[in-house]
Parts: C-alpha cells; sequence; structure tokens
C-alpha cells in the first residue's frame, strides 16, 4: 500500500479520535470497550468512504487473519486491501494485506492490566509480523495518570517507532472533571 495512503489514513484515525470519539464519549454514549469499536467504525466508514472504494479498502473486526491466527490473536477492527480480482469462495481469502490494526480499551479507573497485555499483543504484531502494517493502541482510561501514554521513551524509539500510533484519554485532574484525548504517533 502506498505510504501517501496509509499516512492520511493514520492522520484521519487520529482525527476522529481528538474530534469524534472525544465528542462521543463528552455525549456519554460510549460505555464499554464495544461501543468504543462501533463509533471509531462509524466515524472510518463515514470519512474514508471515497479511498476506501478507490483502494479497495475495508474494515473489519475481530479479524482472523492468517497472520493473527499463527499468534491467537485477534486484533480489535482492520483496515484492509483487498484483491482487485479474486475467484476465492471466502472472504477472507480476497485480503491482499492488513494496512492497520487497532486494539481498543475503555477501562474505569482501577483497571490497567489488560491495557498493558494490549500493549504486549502490539508487541508481538510488529516483532512477529514481516510487513508494513501500522498498529494502533486505542485507550480511554478513566482515571488521572500524569503520563497517559502506555509506551514508554524506549518502546517509542525501538520496536514501536514508524509502527504505532497511541491514542489515549484519561482525566486532565485528580477531580476527574474533563476528559483529555491525545494522539502520538511514533
Amino acid at each position: 500500500m502506498k505510504k501517501i495512503i496509509v499516512n492520511e489514513i493514520i492522520s484521519t484515525i487520529c482525527n476522529i479520535w481528538n474530534k469524534n470519539i472525544s465528542q462521543d464519549y463528552n455525549l456519554g454514549i460510549l460505555l464499554e470497550e464495544d461501543t468504543l469499536k462501533c463509533a471509531f467504525y462509524y466515524h472510518l466508514r463515514r470519512k474514508l468512504g471515497k479511498l476506501m472504494v478507490e483502494n479497495h479498502l475495508c474494515i473489519f473486526t475481530e479479524y482472523l487473519g492468517t497472520e493473527f491466527k499463527k499468534m491467537n490473536y485477534r486484533p480489535d477492527m482492520v483496515i484492509v486491501k483487498m484483491k482487485d480480482n479474486c475467484d476465492e469462495e471466502y472472504l477472507i481469502n480476497h485480503v491482499e494485506e492488513v494496512i492497520v490494526a487497532i486494539e481498543f480499551k475503555l477501562k474505569s479507573r482501577y483497571e490497567y492490566n489488560s491495557i498493558i497485555a494490549d500493549r504486549e499483543k502490539i508487541k508481538n504484531y510488529v516483532k512477529c509480523i514481516d510487513n508494513h502494517c501500522q498498529y494502533v493502541l486505542a485507550v480511554i482510561h478513566e482515571k488521572y495518570w500524569e503520563n497517559p501514554y502506555w509506551f514508554d521513551n524506549r518502546q517509542a524509539n525501538n520496536w514501536a517507532k514508524g509502527r504505532v500510533t497511541e491514542l489515549v484519554a484519561n482525566y486532565d485532574n485528580e477531580k476527574c472533571e474533563n476528559m483529555l484525548f491525545q494522539a502520538q504517533r511514533y
């Protein structure tokens, strides 16, 4: 996939996080991870519709393609390039490559082990899957953190560099009054 298209997709993902998902959260329509995933899917389809049609792209949730099946993982959402002409019976066989894989988390204030587990899952994706796929960790953590990012400098400057985008949201103070949404490309 052309780098310019991938960059447009990642930029759109960051924009959706900062504008649309933050608005959805503030409206009280994001309750759990599945509603976050549904809202994100809606906004992606709406904003990338033309680009997706022109480049034979599709969005799938809980994707179990060969590259992930070997690792016994299912990314929460993927954007894939479909083969132009494919005679295969099953749709999964029409996937040419995974362009972006996204892991979502929406957790209450005391839960963080599953967020760490998703960060490690992305690390395994990067290390074990030999492609140019971009990975996104999108976390709404209903707690105040002085540093809301889940990747440290060592990770960001090594295996995550050029491959991972981190979307975070957490309260901006200990009173938990305002949810702050941020995006970071490594």
